[in-house]
């Protein structure tokens, strides 16, 4: 396997952990933990597992990278704070299939801003990639046929705001970090989000001594599968073949989600469903097959 399909194959692994994550959401939401609370806990639980496998295996590369690259470490950290936030906020004001929408918008500004810059050319196969995998992400969240209501424009701003920041956590991340192992990046951003996460939510700290030891495990399991494995190899395929590409396979997401919860949860599949698949599976071959 060469290593441009080795990235493929990283970002799908990534794509499949991410869209578990609604699940693991609600579980523990429903559970009674607050957003802030689940936040804070899956950021100390990596944190706590990161930084242990780091001591274990006495991996100073993890220390020396760090402290090499703390600026840009620190500023990716901040945006992934910053992006949870502005998108709980968007999903308290806007139906979650819209809120959706206007996240996967991230692959269409990260060209845009490659486009402008000429930092990194974008060929002819990465735009009808892009085109491809943004109309089946529509297909697939059937916005037509969703009850919108009244869209809250305050929703939208602050969908668009994390879909921005999405694009600027892979942008940066991309140019600045790439060249780190994939290993620092999640290690220390991991870390420096828990600080920063509690700062915002630092009430938090006095309801942990009345979470079960249930809800903690279903935490550390949610933690390594939702968070850990797919940070992972998202850098690892972002280095790989650059954030442009890899935000328009990232779109796998959404089929998967959409599988999952067919045969999960027992959710209707639209015939304009399986189109967006189609859609954004045919996208990423495109990617794959480039050159």
């Amino acid at each position: 396997m060469t290593g441009k399909s080795k990235a493929y194959v990283f970002i799908g692994l990534s794509a499949l952990g991410y869209s578990v994550q609604t699940i693991f959401g609600k579980i523990l939401l429903n559970s009674g933990l607050s957003p802030g609370e689940l936040t804070c806990l899956e950021y100390t639980v990596g944190t706590v597992i990161t930084i242990g496998i780091a001591l274990v295996s006495r991996n100073k590369r993890v220390w020396t990278e760090t402290k090499a690259n703390f600026k840009y470490l620190a500023l990716i950290s901040l945006l992934s704070v910053t992006l949870s936030q502005s998108l709980y906020m968007a999903l308290n004001r806007l139906n979650a299939g819209i809120t959706s929408m206007l996240m996967f918008t991230n692959p269409v500004l990260i060209c845009l801003f490659f486009i402008v810059t000429h930092i990194k050319p974008i060929t002819r196969s990465n735009k009808i990639a892009l085109a491809a995998s943004f109309a089946g992400s529509l297909c697939v969240l059937d916005i037509a046929g969703q009850n919108t209501g009244a869209i809250s424009p305050a929703g939208v701003a602050f969908g668009m705001t994390a879909s921005t920041l999405y694009a600027a956590y892979s942008i940066i991340y991309d140019l600045k970090l790439s060249k780190l192992s994939s290993y620092t990046t999640l290690t220390a951003c991991l870390a420096i989000s828990t600080v920063m996460a509690y700062m915002i939510n630092f009430r938090v700290i006095l309801n942990f001594p009345h979470i079960s030891s249930k809800t903690l495990i279903i935490v550390i399991l949610a933690t390594a599968i939702t968070v850990l494995i797919p940070a992972y190899f998202l850098y690892a395929g972002i280095g790989i073949i650059g954030s442009e590409k890899a935000s328009v396979a990232s779109t796998a997401e959404l089929p998967l989600t959409m599988i999952i919860a067919f045969f999960v949860l027992g959710e209707s599949l639209k015939a304009i469903q399986i189109v967006g698949v189609v859609l954004i599976v045919g996208a990423i071959f495109i990617l794959q097959k480039e050159g």
